[in-house]
């Protein structure tokens, strides 16, 4: 998975703002901790994982927050 997330940073790169792009690689880089060693199949990559990460992250309090994160995660994977 880090590798799909890196190769979306390169094209980020170019269409957001760098504001933008730091605020999701904040993001990214806490999920690949977590999960970036793993393949992107329908073995290793599960929904599960994304939502055990949410899950960990006890400081995000509002629906906003955690919404926000999941879709910041899906877009390399879109």
């Amino acid at each position: 998975m880090a590798a799909v997330i890196d190769l979306y940073i390169e094209y980020a790169k170019s269409r957001l703002e760098p504001a933008t792009l730091e605020e999701r690689k904040r993001y990214f880089q806490s999920f690949a901790e977590s999960h970036g060693f793993r393949g992107v199949n329908d073995r290793e990559c599960l929904p599960y994982h994304l939502t055990a990460w949410v899950d960990s992250h006890t400081e995000w309090e509002s629906d906003w927050t955690r919404s926000h994160a999941v879709s910041i995660i899906h877009r390399p994977f879109n």
